[in-house]
């Protein structure tokens, strides 16, 4: 299998047509600032060039660029790591080569998943005690040695471990770095933000999973670093001491726990997760991941406010992607914050969202101009109960498959200001897809808050 998918996925004709149709609207500007115009100009040689250098066991990852994303006052900022168009390609084919030998080992569940299963455990009332435990900078310590003797279990080709290998040790620098020299290699950890550091970190706990969700004694969740154990108060401490002594250890997992972020208590008195509220039977959403969301929606009025242009068809677009979120009906993926808090039972967190919509209309004086466009505001409640009774025939949320030519040109003439007339299909295609990108990389921003702290 691992020969076949080499062969299937190295090779010229699919990295093009990968790049194309998946790679060429989410790509950053690397350390190399090669941008997307001059790689897709250039396609046929870095096609080639990929393919050969992999299949010669030379290929070279360049350094990865660095952002910082703040984590709130006082805390550290979270590094992620930009690669270049080039090895993002690579890396990308890479996580998917990853994805089809390790899926049936691996414990993915989605959030909708896990969120069920911890209700219905609670439900049971089976336990009477929550113990939530945090790993402390989760990328940055994973094991390399650990790490690549779960992979070579079923990878043995050595084009594609050396691929890993350095995927994992090419450094993260600033973008006028490159100029006072090069870094050290990476001995330890995964850099955050590559296609493929997800899959590398369930791969890092495909064994630590196995073990411990298959336990009588109490129920296990993991979720990237979070960790939430449900069980008998009485056996607590015995099942925190393993865990935490199995997670920290040097010869194995070699991690560190967040000692301030442990919490523990009668499952009675509440808990979250996720960004989730669960207590008393009750899904609810935590206050600091609504109160998250509320800022991210008044950043759109102020932003309208504070902008020369006073687009209002815009400033209603965003507002609604914000309010229903986007399916994207071809790959089968749904983004936005209902979306993802559609396991909650208590709708009156909703009810607020949409009087906090609707209140910021009134305070930014926009209800007449508004009703003069005939422009709609969405509403949180209708998308909740869209989302979870009419999600196959719903046209409330947005799907972008569903827009043929004429209404992207509409979408962009109307509501991004872009003149269209002399366009061709490719570019009314590529400008389309490049806003959803965008719009979906700002869904994943408010969920990443909302879940985050």
């Amino acid at each position: 299998m691992e020969e076949n998918l080499f062969v299937n996925y190295i090779n010229e004709d699919y990295i093009k047509e990968y790049y194309l149709e998946k790679i060429q609207y989410k790509s950053g500007i690397g350390i190399d600032k090669i941008n997307k115009k001059s790689f897709k100009d250039n396609l046929e040689k870095y096609s080639h060039y990929i393919v050969k250098k992999i299949n010669n066991n030379t290929y070279k990852f360049t350094q990865y660029r660095e952002i910082l994303i703040s984590k709130g006052r006082n805390k550290h900022p979270r590094v992620i790591s930009i690669p270049t168009i080039k090895d993002k390609i690579t890396l990308t084919i890479l996580k998917d080569i990853l994805y089809d030998l390790f899926n049936s080992d691996l414990e993915n569940n989605p959030v909708k998943t896990i969120i069920n299963n911890i209700k219905d455990t609670v439900d049971r009332n089976e336990f009477d005690y929550y113990i939530k435990l945090d790993l402390k900078k989760f990328y940055d310590s994973l094991d390399h040695k650990y790490l690549l003797s779960k992979v070579s279990e079923k990878i043995t080709k050595p084009e594609l471990l050396n691929l890993i290998v350095k995927s994992i040790k090419t450094p993260t620098i600033e973008m006028n770095e490159p100029k006072k020299g090069r870094k050290k290699k990476n001995d330890i950890g995964v850099p955050q933000g590559l296609p493929i550091s997800n899959i590398l970190a369930n791969i890092y706990f495909i064994d630590f999973d196995k073990k411990h969700i298959h336990s009588n004694r109490y129920k296990y969740f993991r979720y990237v670093d979070d960790i939430l154990i449900l069980c008998k108060k009485k056996d607590a401490d015995k099942i925190k001491n393993t865990i935490s002594n199995e997670l920290t250890d040097k010869l194995t997992f070699n991690l560190e726990l967040h000692d301030e972020k442990k919490k523990e208590g009668d499952i009675t008195q509440g808990f979250s997760y996720l960004g989730y509220l669960i207590k008393n039977n009750k899904l609810s959403v935590r206050d600091t991941s609504l109160h998250k969301l509320e800022l991210a929606i008044e950043e759109l009025f102020v932003e309208y406010k504070n902008s020369q242009q006073k687009n209002l068809k815009l400033l209603i677009w965003k507002l609604n992607i914000k309010i229903t979120g986007i399916i994207d009906t071809e790959s089968k993926t749904k983004y936005g914050w209902v979306i993802f808090f559609s396991q909650i039972n208590n709708t009156g967190v909703l009810r607020h969202l949409d009087r906090l919509v609707t209140k910021l209309i009134h305070r930014f004086n926009l209800e007449k101009k508004i009703n003069e466009n005939n422009l709609e505001v969405k509403k949180f409640l209708r998308t909740y109960y869209e989302v979870n009774f009419r999600l196959n025939k719903t046209n409330y949320i947005f799907k972008p498959a569903k827009y043929n030519l004429d209404d992207k040109k509409k979408l962009l003439n109307e509501t991004f200001k872009m003149k269209v007339d002399n366009w061709d299909e490719d570019t009314v295609n590529y400008r389309f897809k490049k806003i959803i990108h965008d719009s979906i990389k700002d869904l994943e921003k408010d969920l990443q808050n909302s879940t985050s702290g």
